[in-house]
């Protein structure tokens, strides 16, 4: 059911925080519109770089009454968007975000897809391919590599529907898109997707440091918690970063070790594991620095180095929280692994107390009563072969 917005006067909403790399060509883009705004509100969301001064710099050199820069105070997404809200008049809402390359038919087409539609928000898909070896883990473990996913970022929505359901959660840096997303559906209201509108970052797509993209990921989980419908706490700080480091493997590490992974059959609960972990996340920031050392050990073909610290990982994240090994079946493979002599190194792969346990052992040397897929890297990828 949609309704009804007989003016469509547009107002672009664009929270910041210190981008003051990208946010000129985030203005031009947006000032590029084949189809103008009736106004742009930039949002501060509480700034320690010259960002503020640069869009006033801006508004000054082209002399434009259009755009508008306003403070919120308050360091989150969410937040500065409904101030943006509150602030303006117009009937159609557009936010996006910056850093983002916007097309110059963005708010056009998205508009006559409204209109042909007789829908309530539009929205646009979004290319994510990450740019660093770091990023692109990170990518595909969060949003998808090389994935157009549909995002919130550039969707054109109407004001009624906002004081129909009301504003985006408040204060929090992520998953108040999927809690707009739910509460919108709740009231059967339209959807459209634009599939002529993609955007793409400038850069960077998630995080260009192993320690920046934990602390990342474990912020916007905590967000989800206040969510409806969200699902993303799976994804952990702590415990699927070690298994990111997997990705960045050398394949001179296969000269002198062998990797298995032995299924432990146990079903997982990352959910109850993560709200037991962040309770006190203190005992999880050591696992930070244990991972930012294997990887520098990884790359520097430091393997010896590498994979005593991937042991010592996993006796620290087992004290991040007694459900990890409260299942019999992993505290007893753990205990076989531990006194096996053939291996090496372990850890638990997986969100919560189940999934795959990762062995390390000296080359054609490993030992074990259980069945495994030993990881083979070859001229055409990274295999895995049933043992």
């Amino acid at each position: 059911m949609a309704v009804a917005c007989p003016n469509m006067s547009i107002v672009v909403i664009v929270p910041y925080h210190n981008e003051s790399k990208s946010i000129e060509k985030t203005l031009d883009s947006i000032d590029s519109q084949t189809m103008k705004p009736d106004s742009v509100i930039l949002v501060d969301s509480g700034s320690t770089d010259k960002t503020p001064q640069i869009i006033n710099e801006w508004i000054n050199k082209n002399n434009t009454k259009l755009f508008k820069n306003i403070h919120s105070g308050d360091m989150s997404p969410s937040s500065s968007i409904n101030l943006g809200i509150k602030s303006s008049e117009e009937k159609i809402i557009a936010y996006v975000d910056c850093g983002l390359e916007i097309p110059s038919h963005w708010l056009k087409s998205s508009i006559n897809q409204m209109n042909k539609d007789n829908s309530d928000m539009v929205s646009i898909r979004i290319f994510t391919d990450g740019k660093t070896i770091i990023d692109k883990a990170f990518i595909a473990q969060t949003y998808g590599f090389k994935n157009n996913q549909i995002c919130l970022p550039g969707s054109l929505i109407k004001r009624n529907v906002f004081d129909l359901i009301g504003l985006f959660l408040n204060k929090v840096r992520a998953s108040y898109d999927t809690d707009f997303i739910k509460k919108f559906h709740q009231y059967n209201l339209k959807r459209s997707i634009n599939d002529k509108v993609i955007l793409k970052y400038f850069g960077i797509n998630y995080t260009n440091s192993l320690l920046n993209g934990a602390k990342k990921v474990y912020s916007y989980s905590l967000d989800a918690w206040n969510a409806t419908g969200d699902m993303k706490p799976i994804i952990y700080i702590v415990f699927t970063i070690v298994s990111l480091i997997t990705f960045f493997l050398q394949p001179k590490i296969f000269d002198y070790y062998d990797m298995h992974l032995v299924f432990t059959g146990v079903l997982r609960n990352s959910t109850m594991v993560l709200k037991n972990v962040s309770s006190n996340i203190q005992k999880s920031l050591p696992l930070l620095e244990i991972l930012e050392k294997a990887y520098f050990e990884l790359i520097n073909n430091n393997f010896d180095k590498f994979i005593f610290l991937i042991a010592q990982s996993w006796e620290k994240k087992k004290k991040t929280s007694q459900l990890i090994v409260e299942n019999k079946i992993i505290k007893d493979l753990d205990k076989y692994f531990l006194e096996n002599e053939s291996v090496i190194s372990h850890k638990l792969c997986g969100a919560g107390n189940g999934g795959f346990f990762l062995l390390f052992s000296k080359k054609d040397k490993l030992k074990i009563n259980q069945r495994s897929v030993k990881i083979m890297i070859e001229s055409n990828g990274v295999s895995g072969r049933f043992l």
